[in-house]
């Protein structure tokens, strides 16, 4: 459906000086439009395109959602031959949770919950003797940040929801080390017997700090 031609198409959302009308992965597809209007007229397009090719939009798996800068509601209905789509407040795209209103505490939500459902899957692993320490140290960068830290490349995070992130890695190491809560033993020194320096999240920031197209520390 990506083979329609939108390069002069004035219609798309504007990011700096570029100009997004559409994101494609796979058979999965994205169109972005500043209005209403302007987001009917390249579905318009669209559509149009796949007809050419005795193709068929699925209405039912196709959703709409608006980005809210206030608690207004936007009006927005759209349709395909006729057929109004589905208007959305969230949706999920390659893995992550976006909503109408821009926020990550959802998305974030279910990272954490992704987390802790790896924690407890691994428990008896890192828990195992049989298990060299070496492996088992390697285990939650294999298997527990990737479920943990997906997307968080687009996150804006606070205070609160990165302590959240860095319990759910803290609770794997303490697995690890065999220390609970009722021993007393502070994180600083769990991380020092598991070899860490930083915490998940600032490691991972700081990976996505060095591979950033400007090359600048955002």
């Amino acid at each position: 459906m990506g083979s329609y031609d939108l390069k002069g198409y004035e219609r798309g959302l504007g990011m700096d000086e570029l100009s997004v009308k559409c994101l494609l992965y796979a058979d999965d597809q994205i169109i972005l439009a500043p209005s209403a209007y302007g987001l009917q007229e390249i579905v318009n397009k669209m559509n149009d395109s796949v007809q050419k090719r005795c193709l068929k939009i699925n209405v039912d798996k196709t959703k709409v959602m608006v980005f809210e800068r206030s608690k207004r509601t936007t009006d927005c209905d759209i349709l395909i031959e006729g057929e109004k789509i589905e208007k959305v407040k969230d949706f999920v795209y390659l893995g992550s949770l976006f909503t109408n209103d821009n926020k990550h505490d959802i998305d974030m939500e279910r990272r954490v919950n992704a987390g802790n459902k790896a924690n407890a899957t691994l428990l008896a692993i890192m828990n195992s003797k049989s298990v060299s320490r070496q492996a088992r140290l390697a285990i939650p960068n294999g298997v527990l940040i990737p479920a943990l830290m997906y997307g968080s490349e687009s996150w804006v995070l606070q205070k609160k929801n990165e302590s959240r992130i860095n319990v759910v890695e803290m609770r794997s190491f303490r697995s690890m080390c065999e220390v609970s809560r009722k021993n007393r033993c502070r994180n600083s020194d769990v991380k020092e017997q598991s070899g860490l320096k930083e915490d998940v999240v600032a490691r991972v920031e700081g990976y996505v700090a060095v591979v950033w197209p400007s090359g600048k520390d955002e």
